[in-house]
């Protein structure tokens, strides 16, 4: 099983927009984070994009696993940790994605999700800290270049 926290930062909304997520494994190591640049964006637009990017790697290890016989079928399913209530609600399907972006953003998940083994939990964002700094830190670095 992977754990995944991630988090989307922008300045103003829309405004400049950063992503960041960390991906622990079963033991509560972690295996891999991220923080990315995304352009100019809403906040929405940079939370979705956190989630897709983070099925993009979790996918990537898990066919690395595969060819490399080392799946041991413990690492299958996914938990998405999020501090953006709206996003969950949407990702389960309990809120409608209006936002034509958004809707663009939302079917690619969906698509990329298709054969996981997947939650999407809400978490206080006291509990996603890391993600969130990893997401600002994205901001900083654009920021950095002006």
């Amino acid at each position: 099983m992977y754990k995944v926290f991630s988090d989307g930062a922008c300045k103003g909304n829309p405004g400049p927009a950063g992503i960041g997520f960390v991906i622990y494994d079963d033991d509560g190591e972690k295996v891999y984070e991220c923080s990315t640049y995304i352009g100019e964006g809403t906040n929405n637009i940079a939370e979705y994009t956190a989630v897709l990017e983070a099925i993009k790697v979790i996918k990537q290890r898990l066919s690395e696993d595969t060819a490399n016989g080392n799946l041991t079928g413990k690492n299958e399913k996914v938990i998405f940790h999020l501090d953006s209530e709206l996003v969950v609600r949407q990702l389960n399907g309990i809120y409608k994605v209006k936002d034509p972006t958004l809707k663009k953003i939302f079917f690619k998940i969906l698509e990329e999700l298709k054969g996981m083994e997947y939650e999407v939990v809400h978490v206080p964002r006291d509990l996603n800290k890391v993600a969130d700094r990893l997401s600002k830190r994205a901001l900083n670095v654009i920021n950095s270049a002006y």
